[in-house]
């Protein structure tokens, strides 16, 4: 029996260095078929809010990219037209912040500050969510300053209505919420605006108190939120912060307008620690 042995070597076979992971942008991938001015304006949103964005993951549960939204029925027309937006949602049922890549090319074409302008829109849809998720943790009911307007200020319940058609009660509130939050209703002399048109109003007891309870538990919230962001964030929280501190100081201010202006015999009540006047900071403000 004869054995050959062979001496030859086996060729290893060549292995391809691994790719290296492509670094995920903060706003997610682009989406599927996206038009050129839809993936340049992805390229720079990363860019400009890769810094911060992450920051603010315990106020949104992601973030979903569309080049556009769907377009929605116009009532009065009955057409469909295009949804615009200011470039960002907050989108209460996934949680999310929705990026609409159309809306934030005609922004970043349109501003000079790019990065602050980012930053401040991206806040108050953050001031949005952080409003919805503290009410369906059961810290203030909106619906309980909605009923309040209803009876003690029907004119600007009206305008509201008026304005913002909501199917429900619920949704109604949830609005006004958000305006409230992102700073759409000011308080001032004579009545309150609302984007940009005032409505008079009485400013009463129940009014104020229902007003104090949602801004307090935002404030509380935003600048507990402060101290965890970037410095450049973090100043952004606050003047969202210190504009509605003066928004409801504007309306103690009212109220107590109102109250030297009324007859000396006319019901009006009003509880000494709801004075809010001269407060600085929401961590004086008692409960």
């Amino acid at each position: 029996l004869t054995l050959y042995i062979c001496s030859c070597s086996a060729t290893p076979a060549k292995v391809e260095p691994a790719k290296p992971k492509e670094k995920q942008s903060v706003i997610g991938p682009v989406p599927k078929d996206a038009s050129p001015a839809a993936v340049k304006a992805h390229a720079e949103l990363t860019k400009l809010a890769s810094d911060f964005l992450p920051s603010l993951s315990k106020v949104f549960s992601g973030v979903e990219t569309v080049e556009r939204l769907p377009d929605t029925l116009n009532k009065k027309t009955g057409k469909m037209e295009p949804t615009k937006t200011g470039g960002f949602y907050f989108d209460p049922n996934t949680g999310k912040l929705g990026v609409s890549l159309s809306d934030v090319a005609r922004e970043l074409d349109r501003v000079k500050d790019k990065k602050k302008w980012v930053a401040t829109a991206i806040i108050e849809e953050a001031l949005h969510s952080i409003a919805y998720k503290l009410e369906r943790q059961g810290k203030f009911k909106a619906v309980e300053l909605l009923n309040a307007l209803k009876s003690d200020a029907p004119k600007v319940y009206k305008k509201f209505t008026e304005a913002y058609k909501s199917s429900t009660e619920r949704q109604a509130a949830d609005e006004f919420l958000r305006m409230l939050a992102q700073g759409k209703i000011k308080f001032e002399a004579g009545g309150v605006r609302i984007d940009g048109e005032l409505t008079e109003m009485q400013f009463t007891d129940k009014i104020i108190k229902a007003i104090r309870k949602i801004l307090d538990e935002i404030i509380d919230f935003v600048r507990d939120l402060k101290k965890k962001v970037s410095p450049e964030l973090a100043a952004e929280l606050e003047r969202a912060a210190s504009l509605m501190e003066e928004n409801f100081r504007a309306s103690v201010a009212e109220a107590h307008k109102e109250i030297s202006n009324r007859p000396a015999d006319e019901e009006f009540v009003w509880s000494a620690d709801d004075d809010m006047m001269g407060t600085q900071s929401s961590d004086n403000i008692s409960r």
